[in-house]
């Protein structure tokens, strides 16, 4: 019997969510379509962040795409506090931005630029503490600064 293992889709779909939360926002270019998919994005990755901290703490570290990302107990710690602080920001900022658009400080396409760079971010953050790769790592981490 052959057991196979889901949880690499898992630690791919936490790398897509982000991305593609912001690609969508990108295309669709609306600000209510920003906030919701930005807290579905941020919710999803705090479930799946929980999904595979209870992986590695019963199972062990992860390792797959050929060794090129992995999470041992340290990254699924980090994976939830990251997740949890994206939750808790785009809660927080869906209040924030609607202010300043009403103060008229932003316009329309910066909100929305706004919730499209919020994604990416934390998909950088993500891609930093799931990669075993020097220079992927490397790149992410420039790329939150």
């Amino acid at each position: 019997m052959y057991i196979i293992s889901t949880i690499p889709l898992v630690i791919l779909a936490l790398l897509l969510v982000p991305s593609l939360s912001a690609l969508l926002i990108a295309i669709i270019k609306s600000r209510i379509v920003g906030e919701i998919v930005t807290i579905f994005s941020s919710t999803t990755l705090l479930i799946l962040s929980v999904v595979i901290l209870y992986h590695v703490i019963y199972e062990g570290t992860i390792l797959c795409f050929g060794g090129e990302f992995g999470v041992d107990s340290l990254s699924a710690w980090l994976l939830i506090l990251i997740s949890f602080i994206s939750l808790m920001a785009s809660l927080y900022s869906i209040k924030y931005i609607r202010y300043e658009l009403i103060e008229k400080k932003i316009t329309k396409k910066r909100a929305n630029m706004y919730y499209a760079l919020f994604n990416i971010f934390f998909f950088t953050m993500v891609l930093l503490v799931t990669t075993n790769n020097i220079i992927i790592m490397w790149v992410a981490l420039e790329a939150t600064t």
